[in-house]
């Protein structure tokens, strides 16, 4: 909000969420909203800049970072978050600094970057835990586990993610425990307990769908139709994606949207159907672009698994 003497801006500390700020109506899609948010902020830190308020415009090149990460631009939101993490140590602004290294560890899991994230984590656990900010505590605990998930260990990602999720649950935080509990879902299916996978993907479900997260309820649709692939239960995993694709296409989260395409591809593949799998390879190849994928990126692994099959 913004007048003739002060403004704020607010935004939510995750990498994948959106900046506060509701400027839309009903004819208008996700990117044109996100374009238009972008819009009002880079106005904002112009503001900032005349009026010589540093430790504002740290925030507003932070939530500017975080709406440029989700359309895709990923080298311009890195450069962002680092000129907004720059800022707030210059100022010594704790609370602030301890939230954009928690995005910047984001961007670095998002591009595969593991060692970089968990530098930046540590650092940004270390942080939150001298202020008492429990909500970023949670936020990097659950980034951690997905660090240690990757890497394969197992058991550091469960002390992780499920110290995550006491966190988020003490706190309300409804969207944070929906993603750790994919997270808890996803690791148990690796560790070979697939229907405790499908209960706490489940769980997540039903937690985005009571908040009204459309992005999240798809990306949750979609992990539990990869759960339900591995196991082999390929009709009702193949159900699932169909669905996830929906909701994702609706929700206009290009991104995730590409990556579910690939598996239902990959769905289709294993029960015989290849021209079915190759539409939906054309699909997702024709949606990359716009999606801003990195190269590391689930959806591009599956795309290339994908070709792979078909080819």
């Amino acid at each position: 909000s913004t007048s003739s003497r002060s403004w704020t801006i607010h935004y939510h500390p995750t990498g994948r969420s959106r900046a506060s700020v509701t400027v839309h109506d009903h004819a208008e899609t996700t990117s044109t909203i996100s374009l238009k948010w972008a819009s009002t902020i880079v106005e904002m830190r112009t503001l900032c800049r005349q009026i010589g308020n540093r430790r504002e415009e740290g925030t507003v090149l932070g939530g500017l970072a975080l709406i440029h990460a989700e359309q895709g631009r990923r080298d311009l939101a890195m450069e962002l978050c680092m000129a907004a993490i720059s800022v707030h140590e210059e100022v010594g602004n704790a609370a602030e600094l301890a939230l954009a290294l928690c995005n910047l560890a984001s961007m670095h899991l998002d591009q595969g970057r593991f060692d970089a994230a968990r530098e930046v984590l540590e650092r940004a656990l270390r942080q939150a835990r001298d202020l008492g900010l429990r909500r970023v505590e949670g936020m990097v605990l659950g980034n951690l586990g997905n660090v240690h998930g990757q890497r394969g260990d197992y058991p550091a990602c469960r002390r992780a993610c499920e110290a995550a999720l006491a966190i988020h649950r003490e706190l309300g935080n409804r969207r944070s425990e929906a993603v750790v509990l994919v997270n808890l879902g996803e690791l148990s299916a690796a560790e070979g307990r697939p229907t405790e996978g499908q209960e706490h993907i489940e769980a997540a479900l039903k937690v985005a769908r009571a908040i009204g997260d459309r992005v999240l309820e798809g990306a949750c649709l979609g992990n539990l139709a990869g759960v339900l692939f591995e196991q082999g239960t390929l009709d009702v995993a193949l159900e699932h994606a169909s669905e996830a694709r929906k909701v994702l296409r609706l929700a206009d989260a290009l991104p995730r949207l590409v990556d579910v395409t690939c598996l239902s591809g990959l769905i289709e593949h294993a029960m015989g159907r290849i021209d079915g799998a190759r539409k939906m390879l054309a699909e997702a190849e024709a949606m990359r672009p716009a999606s801003g994928l990195a190269s590391t990126s689930e959806g591009v692994d599956k795309m290339t698994r994908l070709r792979r099959a078909v080819m």
